[in-house]
C-alpha cells in the first residue's frame, strides 16, 4: 500500500481489473489463492532516470544468491526535414512520417556482488528522410561477463562501449537530445553521404576485455579509470574479422556537490581525459577508397557540471588518420608497385551543451541547446576532400513524474560546407523506459 512509486502495483492493477469485471458479469466472485516460492521479488521503481543524472534499477527477481534482471525502452515519434543547397536531387523536397525508432530489451543476471552479466537486443526502425523508404533490424548490443574483484579493480570482457566520447557512453534514454550530435555519429545520421573525413568520433560497441574502478572517493574528491583493449571495431564489420587493435584508456576526477551545498547526490563538477590508439594496415586499392585509412589516434579532454537542475557539458575531442598517399600512374593491373606512402589527417570536434530541468515535482520541464561542430584542422586538409560540420540544437522536453514516460522535441539546424548542404529537422518522440 505504499503511496510512493503510486504505480509499484500498477500491472497488478492492470491484470486484475479486466478480471474482475468478467467475474461480476458471471455472477462469480474471485477466488484468492497464494503459495509461496523460493524467489522474492524487488521493489520497482519504473521512473526512467531523471535529467540530473539520478538512474534506477530495472525490474529484478532474486533467488538465493542470484538475482535475474530486466529492463529496457521503447521511443516512437516523428520527424520533418527539409534539404537545401548542393543536397542530392531527391532530398530536396520536405520529408515528413512518423517512424519506430529503436526498442531496447536488457537483461541481466548476477551472483552475489561477485560476478554479473548482461545482454542487450535493439530492435530498430525507421524511415529514410532521403527516399522515404522504411527499413528495420534486430542488433546484438552489450553481451559482457563483469567480475567485481574490489571497487578499485573490475573486469569486463565481451562486447561493450569502450570509454572515450562522453555522447556514446551516455545511455539513450538517459540523454538530453533525441539524437547524438554530428560529432558522435557524423554526417551520415544527419546530413547525407557518409565518407571516412566526415565519420563521427564514436567508435561503437567493441569485443575486448576492459579493467575498470568505480568511483573512489576521498571526502569530497573521487575519482575512477577504465582501461580497455579490444579488436577495434564492432563485431559484425569486416574489420574485425581482419584482427585489428584498439587501445582505450580513460580517468574522471569529480568533486561532490557537498563543497558547495547539496542539491541531489551526485558529482558536481567532473574533469575527464580519454584516449584511444587503433593499429590498421591500410589497404592499397586504387578501385576503393574505404580502406585507405591506416592507424588513427584520438585524445579527448571533458568538463562536467550539474547543479540545482542545471546540467552544462563541454568536450574537444581530437583525431588524426594516416591516410595512404599513392601516386595512381604507379598502379599496374590494380597493383600498386611504388612505396607506401602516408598523410596525417587532423580532425577536431567539440560539443557544448546546456539544459535546465524545472525541479518541482509533477512539473519537470526541461529545456536544453547543443552546439556541435567537427571540422579538419591541417592547412591542406582540402585536399582530403574534407568538409566542415555544424549543428545547432534546441530542445524542449517534460518528463512524466513517477511513471517512466519523457516526452521531447527537438529543433535541428545541421550545415555541411564542402560540398554546401543544410537541413532543418524536427524531431518528437514519446519514450517509456522499463
Amino acid at each position: 500500500r505504499e503511496s510512493n512509486p503510486p504505480y509499484r502495483y500498477l500491472f497488478l492493477h492492470l491484470l486484475y481489473s479486466p478480471l474482475h469485471k468478467v467475474l461480476n458479469t458471471m455472477n462469480l466472485k474471485p477466488i484468492a489463492i497464494s503459495f509461496a516460492l523460493p524467489i522474492s521479488f524487488a521493489s520497482i521503481p519504473m521512473a526512467i532516470a531523471s535529467p540530473d543524472g539520478h538512474d534506477n534499477p530495472p525490474i529484478s527477481i532474486s533467488s538465493g544468491d542470484w538475482t535475474f534482471s530486466f529492463g529496457g525502452y521503447a521511443r516512437t515519434g516523428a520527424i520533418w526535414k527539409s534539404f537545401d543547397g548542393d543536397a542530392p536531387k531527391d532530398a530536396t523536397d520536405h520529408k515528413a512520417g512518423f517512424v519506430v525508432l529503436n526498442g531496447r530489451m536488457n537483461f541481466g543476471l548476477k551472483y552475489k556482488d561477485l560476478i554479473s552479466g548482461r545482454i542487450s537486443l535493439d530492435g530498430a526502425g525507421g524511415v529514410n528522410a532521403l527516399n522515404g523508404k522504411s527499413s528495420g533490424n534486430v542488433a546484438l548490443k552489450d553481451a559482457y561477463l563483469d567480475f567485481d574483484i574490489v571497487p578499485a579493480f573490475r573486469i569486463k570482457a565481451g562486447q561493450f562501449k569502450p570509454p572515450i566520447d562522453f555522447e556514446s557512453l551516455t545511455s539513450t534514454p538517459d540523454a538530453n537530445f533525441i539524437e547524438q550530435s554530428v560529432v558522435s555519429k557524423g554526417g551520415n545520421s544527419n546530413l547525407y553521404n557518409k565518407t571516412d573525413y566526415n565519420s563521427g568520433f564514436e567508435p561503437g560497441r567493441q569485443i575486448g576485455v576492459s579493467f575498470y574502478s568505480d568511483m573512489l572517493e576521498f571526502q569530497s574528491v573521487g575519482f575512477r579509470y577504465n582501461v580497455a583493449v579490444t579488436n577495434g571495431q564492432t563485431a559484425l564489420s569486416k574489420a574485425a574479422e581482419e584482427g585489428y587493435f584498439a587501445a582505450y584508456g580513460r580517468l574522471e576526477l569529480g568533486l561532490k556537490k557537498s563543497l558547495y551545498g547539496d542539491s541531489a547526490p551526485g558529482t558536481f563538477f567532473t574533469i575527464a581525459l580519454s584516449g584511444s590508439v587503433e593499429l590498421r594496415e591500410a589497404k592499397i586499392d586504387e578501385n576503393d577508397d574505404t580502406d585507405s585509412l591506416g592507424h588513427r589516434y584520438r585524445a579527448a579532454g571533458e568538463l562536467h557540471a550539474r547543479y540545482k537542475g542545471i546540467e552544462a557539458d563541454f568536450e574537444a575531442i581530437w583525431e588524426r588518420y594516416d591516410v595512404l598517399d599513392l601516386d595512381d600512374s604507379l598502379f599496374v593491373d590494380g597493383k600498386y608497385t611504388g612505396k607506401r606512402r602516408y598523410k596525417a589527417l587532423d580532425k577536431l570536434g567539440i560539443v557544448a551543451q546546456i539544459s535546465y530541468t524545472l525541479p518541482i515535482e509533477y512539473f519537470r520541464f526541461q529545456i536544453g541547446y547543443r552546439f556541435a561542430m567537427m571540422q579538419p584542422v591541417m592547412d591542406n586538409a582540402k585536399s582530403f576532400d574534407s568538409v566542415d560540420l555544424y549543428q545547432h540544437t534546441a530542445s524542449l522536453g517534460y518528463v512524466v513524474e513517477n511513471y517512466p514516460i519523457i516526452v521531447r522535441a527537438d529543433y535541428t539546424r545541421n550545415d555541411e560546407t564542402g560540398p554546401e548542404i543544410h537541413n532543418d529537422t524536427i524531431f518528437g518522440i514519446v519514450q517509456v523506459r522499463w
